[in-house]
């Protein structure tokens, strides 16, 4: 077999990145099905102490928490990178790396806040906007309620 530029191709080669496809196919399965499972416990747990839109609130705040850290590792090429809730605890996002330096670490956990500081941002210019006191009483409502 040869490809476009009429180098010879094997067919284990071919079989191998058919492989490898299918490899990280199954793994983004795995990931969606860890953030789901983990998503229903926490949501289902939380309800013993908080109220639907509470449990909702906290879920966002956390997921845009973490979405931060997720994009640092994909940017900083870590393997594996997954996110999952933690049931009566938090969230987390987990990969692999093999020698991540202090400076990477760092920066993945300077991410984390980014988008929220960003969202935060962007209610403000809304307000100052629009005077719509919507977002704001919302944004209240949030530091009061859920301020560690």
């Amino acid at each position: 077999m040869a490809d476009k530029n009429n180098k010879v191709i094997s067919v284990e080669q071919v079989q191998k990145e058919l492989e490898k496809k299918e490899s990280r196919v199954k793994s983004f399965i795995k990931n969606i099905g860890i953030l789901l499972v983990s998503l229903i416990l926490f949501f289902s747990l939380g309800l013993f102490n908080n109220s639907v839109s509470g449990i909702v609130i906290i879920i966002l705040v956390l997921f845009i928490h973490e979405l931060g850290h997720f994009i640092g590792m994909k940017l900083f090429k870590y393997k594996d990178v997954h996110m999952f809730f933690i049931p009566l605890l938090g969230a987390a996002v987990a990969g692999e790396e093999t020698n991540p330096s202090g400076a990477k670490k760092a920066l993945i956990s300077l991410c984390g806040p980014v988008p929220g500081i960003i969202l935060g941002i962007i209610c403000a210019i809304s307000y100052a906007i629009t005077r719509q006191d919507i977002l704001l009483n919302q944004l209240r409502q949030i530091i009061k309620e859920y301020t560690i």
